[in-house]
């Protein structure tokens, strides 16, 4: 993951770009002001979500506009429900692609690595007992914890920015891994209780979260065919630039356009399940984590200078 990061922010970049291409694209094809496309459908489906993305845009737009943020956030909000669906639909057609074609795929690796495999195979050779099972149960806790404490008391924000406590969880485990400060046996256990969840509980979680999410009554007052047509163009922008970067780079353009683009243009966590869960990705969340807050902050960024600059 740290070997990719310094690549993987730009891949969530080309697939921002490719929606905005495309959205636009869509936009014009329905007679639509292409730069309200960008800053109506675009910015909220590619925003990391409703808490963390629609919400306080439209509070920015607020901020600039001086207009009610009502009214821009229950459409960016339906908007970015179809954006979520039709994600998790993407995401079970690059399932697919990735078993036609193969080469396309990584199976879950991100990284085009061939030493990657030998290390999966000697995780995979380490016997796990039900001591390695709980510790990594209080491993994941503990990891947690402290990622609570950094995001709540101790660093909640940097130079004015809000960190949040998945991002800080991301950050501690992957400098834990990469210092090797857990033995392997504990993170065999901590592997397998991953396992066991997103193979077991994650379809719970997605039916439980995304009925509570999702708002039914105003998705279905703005599906019109135009506005599917759009949102697909959109979806499909973000999964076309993140595959056609992360192969340039080195990466699997199936898990790149998983991970940099359709865990962009989802719902935020609870999208990241439904998108990861359709692709059958699961051990991909740390990389779905960077696109929801990461990415959605960049985003909020951005639209906040597009709003000064078009609104």
């Amino acid at each position: 993951m740290v070997k990719s990061s310094a690549l993987y922010l730009p891949a969530i970049i080309a697939g921002v770009i490719g929606s905005i291409l495309f959205g636009a694209l869509g936009g014009i094809l329905f007679g639509k002001d292409p730069v309200q496309v960008v800053m109506a459908y675009v910015l909220p489906i590619m925003g990391g979500g409703a808490g963390a993305g629609a919400i306080p845009m439209a509070q920015v737009y607020a901020d600039v506009t001086g207009e009610d943020p009502a009214g821009y956030l229950s459409f960016a909000l339906a908007i970015l429900a179809v954006g979520n669906i039709v994600s998790v639909a993407f995401a079970a057609i690059l399932q697919t692609v990735g078993i036609l074609v193969p080469k396309l795929s990584g199976n879950g690796e991100l990284v085009c690595d061939s030493a990657k495999k030998v290390e999966t195979e000697k995780k995979e050779s380490v016997n796990v007992s039900m001591d390695d099972l709980g510790a990594g149960i209080f491993l994941t806790g503990g990891f947690f914890i402290l990622a609570q404490l950094f995001a709540k008391k101790i660093l909640p924000s940097v130079a004015g920015v809000s960190i949040p406590n998945f991002a800080y969880l991301i950050i501690f485990a992957a400098l834990a891994n990469v210092f090797n400060l857990i033995p392997e046996h504990l993170k065999a256990g901590a592997q397998k209780c991953q396992q066991f969840c997103a193979n077991k509980l994650v379809w719970i979680q997605m039916v439980g979260v995304g009925i509570v999410m999702i708002n039914f009554s105003e998705m279905l007052e703005v599906l019109s065919l135009a506005n599917l047509v759009i949102v697909i163009l959109i979806v499909l922008g973000a999964v076309l630039g993140s595959a056609i970067f992360g192969w340039a780079v080195g990466f699997f353009p199936i898990e790149s356009a998983i991970t940099a683009g359709l865990c962009m243009a989802n719902m935020g966590g609870a999208g990241d399940l439904a998108v990861l869960g359709a692709a059958k990705r699961m051990n991909l969340i740390s990389y779905a984590q960077i696109s929801s807050r990461i990415g959605g902050a960049m985003i909020l960024l951005l639209s906040s200078i597009v709003f000064s600059v078009f609104a």
